[in-house]
């Protein structure tokens, strides 16, 4: 049993069935740690970001941007809108849409910006605790958006965010579609039929009528005229042997 090597099926077979095992529902329970080792021993590593970029947009569609180390907070990103605002002292909370998630100034636990899952890039939104500075929307459902309260020198700099491309108007190749008279050539020779359809002649009247829907009808009209004599010819043999049979009977 020492010299006992298994053949490729079986090798096959039992890493499919480590595999199953692995990752099927009767799979160990693993922990993070147990995860994270597990991931160093088969060389895959998650790619760990040292920076992350936060933008913060307003209700007017103003957004102020900086960037952040992936080991900084939430409260880090308040105390960077605080700094960009006219009066400090406003309240207001920063969210995260869709799905909603609010990031109050004050976490119970302080959780890194990575930890959120910013990583590499994330968008906040402001919501003030004045309504008025959300923007309302009127009865004919129009939206009217408050300016942002930044401070003037940062409006000044402020530029217009570049439009996506426009694929209006583009160019798109036209593809013609190949006419009848140049897929029948093609038809045909890709067509392909049993031995036994051959040797019956079958194929030469399959394609004799394929070549008649093409616009060949007297070739459609000459096979018509060969069957009809056929089924004549052994209606004309059954009548002899209806026949012969029945003066066989009579004797």
């Amino acid at each position: 049993m020492d010299d006992f090597e298994p053949t490729s099926h079986e090798l096959r077979a039992a890493f499919a069935d480590a595999l199953q095992g692995r990752h099927s529902s009767h799979a160990p329970l693993m922990t993070r740690a147990m995860r994270e080792k597990r991931d160093q021993e088969l060389g895959r590593t998650k790619k760990v970001y040292e920076e992350i970029r936060i933008r913060i947009r307003f209700a007017d569609r103003m957004q102020i941007e900086s960037t952040f180390p992936a080991s900084a907070t939430i409260k880090d990103v308040y105390a960077f809108v605080d700094d960009a605002l006219v009066d400090a002292s406003d309240t207001y909370m920063l969210f995260q849409s869709p799905p909603r998630r609010d990031f109050p100034r004050t976490e119970p636990r302080a959780q890194t910006l990575a930890s959120h899952g910013f990583a590499p890039a994330a968008v906040l939104g402001v919501r003030w605790d004045d309504p008025r500075k959300n923007g309302t929307c009127t009865r004919s459902h129009q939206a009217t958006d408050a300016p942002a309260p930044l401070k003037p020198e940062l409006l000044a700099r402020a530029r217009d965010v570049p439009p996506p491309p426009s694929f209006t108007g583009a160019q798109v190749p036209m593809v013609r579609a190949p006419s009848a008279e140049a897929r029948a050539p093609e038809a045909r020779e890709k067509r392909k039929f049993p031995k036994w359809f051959k040797s019956t002649g079958g194929a030469a009247r399959v394609g004799t009528i394929f070549a008649g829907a093409f616009g060949f009808g007297i070739a459609f009209d000459t096979l018509t005229e060969k069957w009809w004599d056929h089924h004549n010819k052994g209606k004309q043999w059954k009548d002899i042997r209806h026949k012969y049979l029945s003066d066989d009977a009579e004797e």
